[in-house]
Formats: structure tokens, sequence, C-alpha cells
């Protein structure tokens, strides 16, 4: 399962939704769960780190995806990951680029915070 948390525009709590959303996906979930942090402050992968460094039990892994790297883009591996058993979440960039595409094509749930 592809799970894509995405906005035009930075600041609008995407990261803090999908640090919280991770957290809680690990306590009422059996499966396996696996982040992706495309933004280019890498907030979720910095939290994570600071988390693995404490006391805390890890709870997933997360991975950092470079300004320049274009993962994904093979419909094959996409395909796998959402039929995949694990729960797959990708923290986009403040902005939907092209490269994430294909991606957002192939999400199952797309989560957009905003401002009301």
């Amino acid at each position: 399962m592809i799970i894509t948390f995405a906005t035009q525009k930075g600041g609008a709590g995407k990261t803090t939704l999908a640090i919280a959303f991770a957290n809680y996906l690990s306590v009422v979930s059996e499966r396996k769960i696996k982040g992706y942090d495309f933004d280019y402050q890498k907030s979720f992968f910095n939290k994570w780190k600071e988390d693995e460094e404490s006391e805390l039990p890890k709870l997933y892994e997360v991975e950092v995806i470079g300004e320049d790297d274009e993962p994904f883009t093979d419909l094959e591996k996409l395909i796998e990951l959402k039929e995949s058993d694990e729960i797959y979440l990708f923290d986009l960039a403040g902005t939907l680029d092209q490269k994430y595409s294909d991606l957002l094509i192939y999400s199952d749930f797309i989560i957009i915070p905003f401002e009301y």
C-alpha cells in the first residue's frame, strides 16, 4: 500500500502529519511501515534519526530521497510497492513536480493537508 503526503506549498503541516500517521500506523497495524522523505529539509528523516538515538523503540524505517534522484520511475517497482503487504509512506517536497506524477497516480491514498 502506498500513502503519499503532498502539497503544492511548504509549511502546511505535511511532514508533521506524515510522522504522526507513521507512529499511529505502527501501533494499530501489524504491517511493516517504511517512510520515504523527499522533502528538501529532510524533517521526517531528521525526526526519525532523533527518535532512533533516544531509547524509544524503532517503529519503522525512513529513507531519504535526494533532490536530483528520480526514484520510482520504474512502474513495475511502484506496482510491487502497491501490491505489497507493507505500508509505504511518502513525504513529498512542498511542490508537485512532474517527477512525482507516477507516484501520485499509483498511490492508494493521497493526503493533502491545508489551512482551512
